[in-house]
């Protein structure tokens, strides 16, 4: 059975949004590299793109 209570998100945040977020945000991992997400990132603005009926 899928647990659904879990929400799983990646997202590059400023020190400024985690502290909007508070505290029911419960992890972040800084990284001081994104180069090793740039693929992941732009995979998800394809997505985004793509559901959103744009090119490109």
């Amino acid at each position: 059975m899928v647990d659904r209570q879990n929400i799983i998100a990646v997202g590059l945040l400023t020190r400024a949004d985690l502290d909007l977020l508070g505290r029911g945000f419960r992890a972040a991992i800084p990284v001081q590299d994104v180069h090793g997400f740039e693929a992941l990132l732009d995979a998800i603005d394809d997505a985004e793109r793509h559901a959103l009926g744009k090119r490109g």
